[in-house]
């Protein structure tokens, strides 16, 4: 019997040295992500770093989102649309149907 408690307790011990927290040398981290409620609006602006997820949204009209090199489609009713900004730069959006009243800039750092 105490054979048996002394390996039981030589395993533990190896187990406790072996151990390596979940966490250890993780460097992810969470993305960010910013949601904009779209509508009519003008000179809107947001900041954000490099990797964060915008998310529009809007509840009525018939609305989009464009922006250099991206779109959302046509003008829908009630819909979103998200896009995660992975490089550095000053992005100029709006929605087609309503552009010059609808429009953002989004800076990316």
């Amino acid at each position: 019997m105490k054979r048996i408690t002394a390996l039981v307790a030589s395993a533990a011990i190896i187990a406790g040295v072996m151990a390596v927290p979940a966490s250890a040398g993780s460097t992810a981290t969470a993305a960010a992500t910013r949601n904009v409620s779209w509508g009519f609006s003008t000179g809107h602006s947001l900041s954000i770093t490099r990797g964060t997820r915008v998310n529009w949204s809007w509840g009525s009209g018939g609305h989009n989102v464009v922006g250099p090199g991206f779109s959302s489609g046509g003008a829908k009713w009630s819909s979103s649309y998200g896009r995660t900004f992975a490089s550095k730069g000053t992005f100029r959006v709006y929605c087609a149907p309503h552009s010059s009243i609808m429009k953002m800039t989004i800076t990316v750092r």
